[in-house]
């Protein structure tokens, strides 16, 4: 059984190729994007978080960066 987020899970089901980037997640942090930014050495310009959600049955993807 795969363990991961939401959006990791959706890509192994859909067979689309991905590389995920880990860390060791502090649970104080105040921003996920922003603590992936800084402990993997990214500036937080060319981090960007990916949401998705269910609209009406279909679903819908957001990219949007975590410095703003």
């Amino acid at each position: 059984m795969s363990t991961g987020t939401p959006a990791t899970l959706a890509l192994e089901a859909s067979g689309v190729p991905f590389t995920p980037h880990v860390y060791d997640h502090d649970p104080r942090a105040a921003s996920f994007g922003l603590e992936a930014s800084e402990k993997l050495g990214i500036a937080a310009e060319r981090v960007f978080k990916t949401l998705m959600v269910d609209v009406d049955g279909e679903l819908v993807v957001a990219v949007v960066p975590v410095s703003g």
